[in-house]
């Protein structure tokens, strides 16, 4: 019997696929500014749902949906356009742009600037801190924060 053998195979393909494990992303922008460009990335591929996402410099723009278990800007500017979900926003340097609204679980913000005609916006049982180092300032400028968290 032929049956229980492909639903076999089904099942350890299935699993297999969700046994991808999470990677840490870092924004290289040798290509374009094409945040889907996988080789703006290293290592190479666009960042999915589970990873870390580092942008030290450049000015990734992203048109469509992102998912990401975090995102750091440190400097350049991170233009989100599109919809966006993350765990953890940290923000220490450089800017944070984009039209549409970004839901993110936690907001740390020690420098920079959030900027553009979006929404960024704190999930209920999040936490949004704000913390800003001597000689050093933070920055909305036209964005709406919006604090549904602590």
């Amino acid at each position: 019997m032929q049956f229980p053998g492909r639903l076999f195979a089904l099942l350890i393909l299935l699993t297999a696929d969700g046994l991808a494990t999470a990677a840490n992303k870092t924004w290289t922008g040798s290509i374009s500014s094409d945040w889907f460009d996988p080789g703006n990335w290293n290592p190479a591929g666009v960042p999915a749902e589970g990873d870390a996402v580092s942008v030290p410099f450049g000015n990734p723009i992203a048109s469509s949906n992102v998912v990401a278990a975090s995102l750091s800007i440190a400097g350049g500017t991170c233009t989100l356009n599109g919809p966006t979900d993350l765990g953890t926003l940290t923000l220490t340097g450089g800017t944070l742009a984009g039209t549409n609204v970004i839901h993110v679980t936690n907001l740390v913000w020690n420098r920079g600037t959030m900027a553009g005609l979006g929404v960024t916006r704190v999930a209920e049982g999040g936490s949004l801190s704000i913390s800003v180092p001597q000689y050093t300032s933070v920055l909305l400028n036209q964005r709406v924060l919006h604090n549904a968290g602590s």
